[in-house]
């Protein structure tokens, strides 16, 4: 039993009750007074067992039936003839205050009886607001336990779309170097082949020296293999074989800037040679027809790391590139704004429309057919510029083409 519920603990109303509860709720003290002054004599009142309840135990010539609803509860003792007045009027006290008793006992049962329903089904509100707190923070905790996996799972999905993106990115600077170094190594392998037929005349040539043949031959010799064509133009097949090799050797010089395994280097970069490395390694389909327009401050150099804006300036251009349809041009220019250098790309292709160009940052966002692309090009160069410091920006209207401007703090001397 909880301290509420002994604390609020009564009998009920229709309990038998005798004499002694009767005195009680009136208070013994006051009603011996009352009794006293009534009777003018010594007394003492007695319940149903004999026992003294009020007054003096003692020998009493005289006693009167306390009855209470045709029942005797207890008896009054006296020594003195008493008035009868005096008698009937204790008789009616006693009965008056039973009553009271009786009323009182009946509205504290109800109410106590009250109390006790109202605080079980309070009691079982609680059970059941406990049950239901008990299980909204299992499923609380299931949901919570399933969302870490979903993310998990998603950050892993993430991790590998970038990796493939990377890897798209090296496929792509592959074919473009492949491409760029077929074509001078394709013509110095003629140039070879060619250049070695050429030895093999003078080689020829220098036997019939050796073995001292007559003018005549050794002329007819130099005639009917066109020895004099082939001096000359061996002299432009080695011109022609340094050029590409050193067309190989700057295509190679390029390529380093993207091998740069250290991302927190930071060097001052020429922006111009910066961008003449990314625009070789540009690949541009053979469908289209794209012109490069290229206003570079001569002198334009900037504190970057230039791994991370070859990245940027690759993905901004190759986007613009895939803007294009068919024919178009590319202006890359760049100036200073305030505090920042910026680099502008800007393209004549299809554009981009209100819609579109709020969603061009988020992670897997793209407008290409499938296949072509998983949507992480402009979300790497958002997360490079702003984790450099920089900011990424984007205007562009449908039909009239785009432009990103791309804006790198300039480090405070």
């Amino acid at each position: 039993m909880t301290e509420l519920e002994k604390e609020h603990t009564l009998e009920p109303f229709d309990h038998d009750y005798g004499l002694a509860d009767i005195f009680k709720s009136a208070g013994y003290n006051s009603l011996e007074k009352i009794l006293t002054g009534l009777l003018g004599t010594d007394f003492s009142i007695t319940d149903a067992n004999g026992s003294t309840l009020l007054g003096k135990p003692a020998q009493y010539k005289f006693s009167m039936d306390i009855d209470v609803e045709f029942e005797t509860i207890g008896c009054l003792h006296y020594n003195a003839d008493v008035d009868d007045g005096a008698l009937s009027a204790i008789d009616n006290t006693i009965k008056m205050i039973s009553a009271a008793y009786q009323k009182y006992i009946m509205a504290s049962s109800l109410h106590i009886e009250a109390i006790h329903a109202d605080y079980a089904e309070i009691k079982e509100k609680n059970r059941l607001l406990a049950e239901s707190e008990a299980k909204y923070k299992q499923l609380s905790e299931q949901l919570d336990l399933r969302v870490k996996q979903q993310v998990l799972e998603i950050e892993s999905k993430q991790k590998q779309l970038y990796q493939a993106e990377r890897y798209s990115a090296i496929g792509r600077l592959a074919a473009g170097v492949a491409h760029e170094i077929n074509n001078p190594m394709g013509f110095i392998l003629s140039n070879l082949n060619t250049s070695k037929h050429y030895v093999e005349n003078l080689t020829a040539l220098s036997k019939l020296f050796s073995n001292n043949e007559s003018v005549d031959v050794i002329k007819e010799f130099w005639k009917s293999n066109e020895l004099e064509y082939d001096i000359e133009d061996f002299a432009d097949l080695i011109a022609e074989s340094i050029q590409g090799s050193e067309r190989i050797k700057s295509i190679v010089s390029a390529l380093m800037i993207f091998s740069d395994a250290d991302v927190d280097n930071v060097d001052k970069v020429s922006i111009k040679d910066l961008l003449t490395a990314v625009i070789e390694r540009l690949v541009i389909p053979d469908s289209k027809s794209v012109r490069l327009d290229l206003d570079i401050q001569a002198d334009a150099s900037i504190d970057c790391n230039a791994v991370l804006l070859s990245q940027v300036l690759l993905n901004v251009i190759n986007n613009a590139v895939n803007a294009i349809e068919f024919e178009g041009v590319i202006s890359i220019s760049d100036d200073i704004s305030g505090n920042d250098f910026r680099i502008i790309v800007k393209d004549s292709g299809r554009g981009i429309d209100e819609e579109t160009i709020q969603k061009v940052f988020d992670p897997f966002f793209t407008t290409c057919e499938i296949g072509q692309g998983v949507g992480l090009g402009l979300t790497v160069v958002k997360e490079v510029m702003v984790s450099t410091g920089g900011q990424v920006t984007i205007q562009s209207e449908l039909g009239s083409g785009t432009e990103v401007t791309l804006l790198i703090p300039i480090p405070k001397s």
